[in-house]
């Protein structure tokens, strides 16, 4: 039997190991490497360089400025450190020998004791946040406490104790306890701490970071760390440092806190203490105020291990005087060269800040930028993760976000970082500002590969990201809302094809179709629902209703390779997003366009959350028959001489056309797809309607002499030769289901838009790309609006569509003025005779703060 589980077994599958590693392993997380381009496995490490292979076998060399996130102080695979890890492995030297004396547990305290200056007693873990867990402990045991005072923007860890101390909502909301309470103060506001203070009856103790690392790399003002020193003294409760990233020599100093004027009664050390090799931390505790019994009723089954502390005793002998003065003086250059970068470009960096090795470069928000992408990006707050990416992939450099400032780029190389790698990065970041500056998006985004990405690594649930999507408060929109009509009708849509990426952002005209849908399918993972300018628009019986348009950045072709592999949940999960974003900008009602119906079952698959929702659907059958009617009157063409073609009778829309027009006509001829549910549909239609057959062959189209078409297809798979001289051909298919250019090729078809209405007051809607001209809508829109006049605030308008809502929503249009806009006037033409699109306007990007709900339901198709 063959017994070999080695590497070379479990990779002779790549494609296969990624797609379970996706599926069982952080699955929202690969999808965000991927997203972003960084999804890189590297084989090994050395000194400020890491090491990959790209397709062709090729090693990739890349300056890793993450550092462990701060733990590779000493870089890579110190070649001390190695020796030393390879000398304890190979005398046999016990690594869980717990019960007994543990000589190098009790070196390393000592050594730390003495590196920080006081008399500490040291108890070890295995991470910053149990040794945050620790401190907390020991403060509630010596204090009596129960509440601990504690920084805004603050980062302590993810365990259930130290979350508490967590100051960004989106790690601790989910799991805040009643106790310990938190009270946070403003950092370096002075009057914000003594408040606190008097606030806090029993406080614990005041727990603080140096450098506020994942809070953006802030440095705290030494007369407030000192203030807070004085308060703690008389309140008799311990300051507790947080060094497990500022600690053991980064930022020049041993202790940040030494250039504080502090010395704190707790510190906590953490990330460089194992040089890169071992997992463990510290916590010092000063001697008076130790608690004896706490080191019996305190254990950890991994903690004080002769492997880790040992290698942490050999990180502690490299970290000399030498290296931590070269820390200050290699960070002094490379932070004069980025506030250089800086005044060349005030309008992308709004500042440096950090100290020694220890550096944050903060991008401002491009909320006017020329480019669409580049706002959109940061209202979502992803603009920097897609900075991220173009580092690593042009410039072979590794650099990433802090947690909970998302515009605030880390810099955290080793100790080794010499003169080259500064001015590689400071040349790579000059050229990321020049093309933020210019809004240079393609530019940006040009080294996402070619192939998309799979709608079946979305698996069954939308989470909330790490890099959660924050609502852009942009100023001017929301003065507009404070002028809103009592009602407000909102419109979901998304982009139909690529084309409209170009529409709004005129970067990428000259891109390949496929290359433009290969980045909408690499950011389908990370979009999320953006509020377009609203427009009022009136009735004849002088009402008005807002109308807001809201863009989901995602393509029909997408959402068709979704529906086709059964995963539906993150396009839904979407939708579901865009009805929230409706909500929060006070619509009552939420008409669903194109895919946002399909996906979601035309509306049964959502929570209305109070509002009124359709699929749009009513009114876009009754402006199809209405076009067919006036198109056979204008051509004299008798619907009981005809035969009436149904191209996608099994979908929703072609159901109802047939039903409203089949009595009408001679004959009809269904026409579906081979799906077994598809040919189910049709055969329940025919036996419901007069004179009706079915077929799948799309050849058989040319028997009709009214033809209307409602497919979700993405293709186009209609061509000039599937139609029969002299046809009526009504397209009510969005994407059209008609090669384009047909209007030249076949001049004697009668071919139009269906479902397309002419607004009463003929209102400009001002949307990039819209393919209508002004004042003409399509159903689903107008649908919105009526119901919106009418007070309808309710789901009724959604799933089947029925004749009695057709026959409603037609009575709402006449009353209300709307028409359809193929009466009395000259077909509108499919093909290049289409109006031009609107100019560009500044679209303003708003972003829901919700959690997606997990559904696993196969759509029906």
């Amino acid at each position: 039997m063959n017994t070999e589980t080695g590497p070379a077994m479990m990779t002779s599958n790549p494609t296969r190991d990624a797609e379970s590693l996706e599926r069982h392993f952080k699955p929202r997380l690969q999808q965000l490497l991927r997203a972003l381009g960084v999804d890189v496995a590297y084989e090994r490490g050395q000194g400020n360089h890491l090491y990959h292979r790209d397709d062709q076998g090729r090693e990739i060399e890349v300056l890793d400025l993450v550092g462990g996130y701060g733990s590779l102080l000493l870089g890579h695979a110190h070649p001390a450190l190695v020796a030393e890890a390879q000398r304890l492995l190979a005398t046999g030297r016990p690594v869980h020998a717990q019960g007994s004396r543990r000589e190098y547990a009790a070196r390393l305290a000592c050594e730390l004791s003495r590196r920080a200056s006081g008399d500490y007693c040291v108890l070890f873990g295995n991470s910053g946040t149990e040794g945050i867990e620790a401190a907390m402990k020991h403060a509630l045991l010596e204090t009596g406490g129960r509440a601990f005072i504690a920084l805004d923007g603050a980062f302590h860890g993810k365990t259930l104790g130290a979350l508490q101390l967590t100051a960004h909502p989106d790690y601790r909301e989910s799991f805040e306890l009643p106790e310990p309470g938190v009270v946070r103060v403003a950092p370096d506001s002075i009057e914000d701490l003594e408040a606190a203070f008097e606030r806090v009856k029993h406080p614990a103790g005041f727990v603080f970071e140096p450098i506020l690392g994942e809070g953006g790399v802030r440095p705290l003002n030494p007369e407030f760390v000192q203030r807070a020193a004085r308060l703690c003294a008389e309140h008799r409760i311990p300051l507790i440092a947080d060094e497990c990233q500022t600690g053991l020599g980064r930022t020049g100093r041993f202790l940040a806190c030494d250039a504080l004027g502090v010395r704190p009664d707790y510190v906590v050390l953490s990330k460089a203490l194992g040089g890169g090799l071992a997992k463990i931390s510290a916590v010092l505790i000063r001697r008076e105020r130790y608690v004896d019994t706490f080191d019996l009723r305190h254990t950890s089954t991994f903690a004080e291990d002769d492997f880790s502390c040992a290698l942490a005793l050999k990180t502690l002998e490299l970290i000399d005087e030498p290296l931590i003065a070269s820390c200050e003086k290699n960070g002094g250059e490379l932070m004069a060269g980025l506030r250089g970068l800086a005044a060349r470009h005030p309008e992308v960096i709004a500042g440096v800040r950090g100290r020694g090795l220890m550096i944050g470069l903060e991008f401002r928000r491009m909320t006017s930028s020329r480019s669409f992408l580049l706002r959109f990006l940061t209202a979502q707050e992803d603009l920097v993760w897609m900075v991220m990416g173009y580092l690593l992939n042009v410039h072979r450099i590794r650099a990433a976000p802090t947690l909970s400032d998302r515009f605030t780029l880390r810099l955290e190389p080793s100790a080794l970082i010499g003169d080259r790698e500064i001015q590689q990065t400071l040349a790579a970041l000059e050229d990321v500002c020049a093309r933020l500056g210019r809004g240079d998006a393609p530019g940006l985004t040009a080294f996402l590969p070619p192939g998309g990405s799979s709608p079946t690594a979305s698996g069954n649930r939308l989470a909330r990201p790490d890099a959660r999507f924050a609502a852009h408060d942009e100023p001017g929109y929301r003065r507009r809302r404070l002028t809103t009509p009592a009602v407000a009708a909102s419109w979901l849509c998304h982009l139909v094809d690529s084309e409209d990426l170009a529409s709004l952002e005129p970067g990428f005209v000259d891109q390949p179709a496929d290359r433009r849908e290969a980045l909408l399918e690499h950011l389908a993972t990370r979009v999320a629902p953006v509020a377009m300018n609203p427009v009022d628009i009136r009735s004849i019986t002088g009402a008005r209703v807002r109308f807001q348009p809201i863009l989901i950045p995602f393509t029909s072709r997408w959402v068709k390779q979704c529906i086709d592999a059964r995963q539906t949940s993150l396009p839904r999960a979407l939708v579901q997003k865009g009805v929230d974003l409706a909500r929060s900008l006070d619509c009552r009602i939420v008409s669903l366009a194109q895919y946002t119906s399909i996906v979601t079952f035309n509306g049964l698959r959502l929570d209305a959350r109070g509002l009124g929702v359709t699929s749009g659907n009513s009114y876009s059958v009754a402006l199809a028959a209405q076009a067919v009617e006036h198109a056979q009157r204008d051509t004299g063409i008798s619907p009981r001489e005809s035969v009436l073609v149904v191209v996608g009778a099994a979908g929703n829309i072609g159901r109802a056309c047939a039903e409203l027009l089949a009595p009408h006509h001679r004959r009809t001829l269904l026409v579906g797809s081979t799906r077994p549910g598809s040919r189910l549909r049709l055969r329940e239609l025919a036996r419901r309607i007069p004179r009706a057959s079915l077929t799948t062959d799309l050849d058989a189209v040319a028997e009709g002499d009214v033809v209307m078409v409602a497919l979700n297809a993405v293709d186009a798979p209609l061509s000039e030769r599937h139609f029969k001289p002299g046809a009526i051909v009504c397209d009510v298919s969005v994407p059209s289901a008609l090669q384009a250019g047909m209007a030249k090729s076949r001049p004697d078809l009668r071919l139009f838009h269906g479902g397309i209405a002419a607004l009463p007051g003929g209102e400009d809607l001002g949307l990039a790309g819209f393919p209508l001209p002004r004042g003409q809508v399509y159903g689903c829109m107008a649908e919105a609006l009526l119901l919106a006049f009418e007070g309808v605030r309710d789901s009724h308008f959604t799933g089947s569509v029925t004749t009695e809502h057709v026959s409603r929503v037609t009575a709402m249009a006449l009353r209300h003025g709307f028409t359809s806009a193929s009466a009395g006037r000259a077909f509108t033409h499919i093909g290049p005779d289409m109006a031009p699109p609107t100019p560009f306007a500044d679209m303003p990007c708003f972003v829901p703060d919700i959690e997606a709900r997990e559904e696993t339901h196969a759509i029906a198709y």
